[in-house]
C-alpha cells in the first residue's frame, strides 16, 4: 500500500509539472465555428479500484475491482470545475470465522459511490490538447452487504483527492468534430486519464473503511 500511495503522490507531482508547463506554452484555438463555451461535460468513466483495509480482502479475496462512473459539471468560476459523480462496484467472497478464516457460505458487496468535487484545470483555449487539472472533494459511499443469514445497508462518509489529464481528441478528425458540435452541440471531446486517492472510514471511523486508490479511464464531452 505505501508503494501504491507512492505512485499516487508521484503522480500528483507530475500534474503540477505539466500545470507550470502549461503556464508557459498555453494552447490556442483554432477552430472560429466554436465561438460559445458554455461550460458543461458529462463524462462516462471505468475504474480500478483497490481497497486497503486488511479486514476487506480477507472477505472478498479478489478485491481489486473495476467500478464504473458517470459524472455532469460545470465550469465555475474560469478555472474552476464543480462535478457532480455516481459510481456502483460489486465484490463477492466469503464471511470470516472468528478465527478469521474464511468460511463456505457466500458473501457480496454492493456499493454506490457519489461525490461532490471541486477541481481545477488549467486551459488557455478550447483547443489547447493535453489539460493538467488538480481536485478534491466530499464523498458519500452507499453500501449493500449481503452474506447467506444477514443483510446489511449503510453509508460511509469521507473525502478524496486527485490529479489528471485531459486528452483532446477533437484535432484528430477536425471534420467529424465540427459535425458533432452543429448537429450535437459538442464542444469538445476528451480522453481523461486520473489518479484518485479515497479516504472512506467516516472520518476516521474504526469499522467497514472503503479506503483506497482508484485509477480511472474517462470520455467526456463538453457542451
Amino acid at each position: 500500500m505505501r508503494a501504491i500511495n507512492k505512485k499516487i503522490k508521484i503522480s500528483f507531482w507530475l500534474v503540477c509539472f505539466l500545470l507550470v508547463l502549461n503556464c508557459c506554452f498555453p494552447g490556442q484555438q483554432v477552430q472560429a465555428e466554436k465561438n460559445q463555451y458554455r461550460a458543461i461535460s458529462t463524462s462516462f468513466w471505468i475504474g480500478y479500484y483497490l481497497p486497503q483495509d486488511s479486514t476487506f480482502s480477507k472477505i472478498y479475496p479478489k478485491e481489486k475491482e473495476v467500478c464504473g462512473f458517470v459524472e455532469f459539471s460545470k465550469i465555475w468560476a474560469k478555472r474552476m470545475e464543480i462535478t457532480l459523480g455516481l459510481g456502483g462496484s460489486y465484490f463477492t467472497g466469503h464471511p470470516l470465522n472468528i478465527n478469521d478464516s474464511p468460511n463456505i457460505d457466500k458473501a457480496s458487496l454492493t456499493l454506490a459511490p457519489s461525490y461532490l468535487q471541486l477541481s481545477y484545470f488549467l486551459r488557455y483555449g478550447q483547443e489547447q490538447r493535453i489539460v493538467p487539472y488538480l481536485g478534491a472533494g466530499f464523498d458519500a459511499w452507499g453500501y449493500r452487504e449481503k452474506t447467506e443469514t444477514d443483510t446489511i445497508e449503510g453509508c460511509k462518509y469521507g473525502y478524496h483527492y486527485l490529479a489528471g489529464l485531459r486528452f483532446l481528441l477533437d484535432w484528430l478528425d477536425p471534420k467529424s468534430a465540427a459535425y458533432s458540435y452543429r448537429d450535437f452541440g459538442i464542444e469538445n471531446t476528451y480522453l481523461v486519464l486520473e489518479a484518485r486517492s479515497n479516504r472512506i472510514d467516516n472520518f476516521g471511523g474504526n469499522k467497514l473503511d472503503l479506503s483506497g486508490p482508484i485509477y480511472r479511464l474517462g470520455f467526456l464531452m463538453e457542451f
